[in-house]
């Protein structure tokens, strides 16, 4: 548990960070764009494209996620570790 404390740590650090700000805006973004080529498109798609476009999306909204719940994860954690030094004494 102290070594995802240190990861959650580190990638909550990442996200308050004006990188990780901007990394998590252009996440959106293009979660955005994505979904408006697959809404809007006027032109022929292929399966591919759809396939490809999705495969965008969970990508980028894998990595928002995981910026966006690290702060959460951080308390989880040591909430965890807390019960666990409890539980040994």
């Amino acid at each position: 548990m102290q070594d995802d404390l240190k990861k959650y740590t580190a990638l909550q650090a990442l996200s308050n960070s004006e990188g990780g700000k901007i990394l998590m805006d252009a996440c959106l973004k293009d979660i955005s764009s994505c979904i408006d080529s697959i809404a809007y498109s006027s032109g022929v798609q292929t399966l591919e494209t759809y396939i490809q476009l999705a495969c965008t999306i969970k990508e980028k909204l894998g990595l928002y996620r995981t910026l966006k719940n690290a702060e959460e994860n951080v308390n989880l954690t040591k909430i965890a570790i807390e019960e666990s030094l409890k539980t040994q004494e």
